[in-house]
């Protein structure tokens, strides 16, 4: 109670005093599997637009989502290494992560390629903190995060973008992309080479390399009037280096997927869809290993208008894992069947949503999930919504099938998170505080794998978006208390607490912008006797409009050089800069 107490007051009062601007237009689907604009969402959501990826000239995942308000990113040695999400304190692997819809990952450790997924073949990202497997399944623990590639549209145009920096970072970026009033194709192909640093703080000195070629390709065509036909492929590959047993590894990260949509009424919207992921790894060094795994899913939802303030949204989810692998698993696929279904309803003053799922997997049985979120408004500048929800995290094919150490009768870890959030519109603004409480059970641990943990995660979130003295600034404050209930320590790898503070202005041909990051520190490991110190850092950023058409934009990172540390004898990158031209129009 003593750390809510606290944080209830410093972020209330917060909230209720300072200004943010409104983001009436933002359109989100991943919260609800359904159309809704940000302020009619009953979930903790955040849009991160092509524009601020722009503004912003991330060159990966870590620059751009590290610190946003519950999530916390941990690499192991710079661009192309490992890189593990937390979302709200809970684990990497109880994350959700999909790509134009298609759920990615790797099914025999669990983990997401976060380092490899190419930023330039992003339009949008859309996160939703808290459980979603009431529609998704596992893995939406801590929250789902959905990667859109982009999308072409009007009359035919191309973009290049090339960039230089630190540690003799090459990157080229060609697309293009147009369409018709039926018809509409975007291509983008990215190229990304760096010689990077040492990764790890031991005896080898020698630089870390990585390379990543990229692809994506869409294409939508309207049939008729009620109906129309997408695809869309996304494609990874690459090597990135580091120090250990194996110090190379050959990756490949590829999505596609097959989209029809139909409406056979003025109430029924109908969406049948085919995709498939592949996580492909190949490791050498002292020894060689391969892990790849396959992911097919079919999906079949129905959007059915009951009145005007009412949707009710009915579907069926298949999925297929295989993997390849020279470790002999004791099996090599399994496949899960799931229904789900929600209501969503809208009166004046008050919104309610409700949805329930069931999974049948084969590797251990049924498992329901549920969820219900209720918002009311006080005013028209004031909103309060208050949720709970059931997850759950299936075993891995690691924990389950690796050779004379798996146990094929492990649970699936579950969860349960009630929260709740206050929203502050007006004429200044917006801004939001969310409360939450989380509880894991069944967590899977140890080697060989046992259900023998349990964890309780508490957390406090606040977010602001105002104007400063023409600033565009965005505020975001994170405090965070995960524990394991049985040892009462502290989670491993978690951020006490984190802060970010983005501006931008532009001003003619001029626009400019800063970063600053703040982490509490962190243990890394279970036991918390290695504890690793928090940090600040300063970004800073610039762009000149040469002409219509051109644009020079340059950043430089970690300005004042901060020495700090993420995992432990792990390094991360100093001061840095870095340079791009780009021409887009043509």
């Amino acid at each position: 109670m003593k750390f809510y107490k606290s944080a209830l007051i410093a972020t209330v009062s917060a909230a209720i005093s300072v200004p943010a601007i409104a983001e009436q237009d933002q359109i989100i689907v991943t919260a609800s599997r359904t159309a809704q604009t940000v302020d009619d969402s009953l979930a903790s959501v955040t849009i991160i637009t092509q524009k601020d990826i722009e503004q912003q000239q991330a060159n990966n995942l870590l620059e751009l989502l590290n610190a946003l308000s519950g999530i916390d990113m941990v690499n192991n040695g710079g661009v192309g290494k490992a890189t593990s999400m937390f979302i709200r304190g809970t684990s990497s692997k109880h994350v959700l992560v999909m790509i134009d819809g298609i759920k990615i990952g790797s099914a025999t450790n669990g983990s997401i390629a976060f380092q490899h997924i190419p930023v330039s073949q992003i339009e949008r990202i859309e996160i939703v903190r808290g459980p979603r497997a009431s529609l998704y399944g596992s893995e939406a623990v801590g929250g789902v995060i959905q990667i859109f590639t982009k999308k072409g549209a009007g009359k035919e145009s191309g973009s290049i973008d090339m960039q230089y920096g630190s540690f003799v970072t090459n990157r080229i970026t060609a697309s293009i992309n147009g369409g018709s009033e039926k018809t509409r194709y975007s291509l983008t192909a990215n190229s990304l080479k760096t010689a990077g640093f040492d990764a790890k703080n031991d005896s080898e000195t020698d630089d870390d390399g990585y390379q990543n070629n990229s692809f994506s390709f869409n294409l939508s065509h309207k049939i008729s009037d009620t109906s129309s036909l997408e695809f869309n492929s996304m494609r990874a590959n690459g090597n990135t280096q580091y120090d250990g047993y194996y110090n190379s590894t050959d990756f490949l990260q590829q999505v596609t997927g097959l989209r029809y949509i139909a409406s056979p009424s003025s109430s029924w919207k109908s969406t049948l869809e085919i995709s498939e992921s592949l996580d492909k790894t190949y490791n050498t060094g002292s020894g060689t290993s391969q892990y790849d795994t396959t992911r097919t899913t079919y999906s079949w939802q129905n959007d059915i208008t009951l009145a005007e303030n009412q949707l009710l949204t009915v579907g069926a989810d298949y999925q297929n894992d295989t993997v390849e692998s020279t470790t002999n698993y004791d099996e090599t696929s399994r496949n899960n069947i799931a229904a789900f279904i929600q209501h969503q309803w809208s009166g004046e003053n008050n919104d309610l949503q409700l949805a329930l799922r069931n999974d049948q997997n084969q590797a251990f049985g049924n498992h329901s999930t549920g969820n219900i979120a209720w918002g009311h408004n006080f005013s028209t500048t004031t909103r309060i919504i208050a949720s709970y929800g059931t997850a759950f995290k299936t075993p891995t094919f690691n924990d389950l099938y690796w050779p004379s150490a798996g146990d094929p009768n492990l649970k699936p870890e579950s969860s349960s998170t009630a929260e709740l959030e206050l929203r502050k519109q007006h004429s200044w603004g917006k801004a939001s505080i969310s409360l939450y409480d989380t509880q894991v059970e069944n967590l899977i641990s140890g080697w060989p794998p046992k259900n023998v943990d349990r964890a309780r995660i508490k957390g406090v979130e606040l977010r602001l978006n105002t104007v400063i003295a023409g600033w565009n600034t965005r505020l975001q404050y994170s405090l965070l208390d995960p524990r394991d209930t049985k040892t009462g320590k502290l989670l491993a790898r978690r951020s006490s607490g984190s802060y970010r503070l983005d501006m931008d202005k532009s001003s003619g041909k001029w626009t400019a912008g800063l970063s600053i990051i703040g982490q509490g520190f962190r243990y890394d490991d279970t036991a918390n006797t290695t504890r690793l110190d928090g940090y600040n850092l300063v970004n800073l950023r610039a762009s000149y409009a040469l002409s219509k058409k051109m644009k020079l934009s340059w950043k430089i990172e970690n300005l004042f050089d901060t020495k700090y540390t993420l995992v432990d004898k792990y390094n991360t990158p100093g001061l840095s800069g870095y340079i791009s031209l780009s021409y887009q129009g043509f």
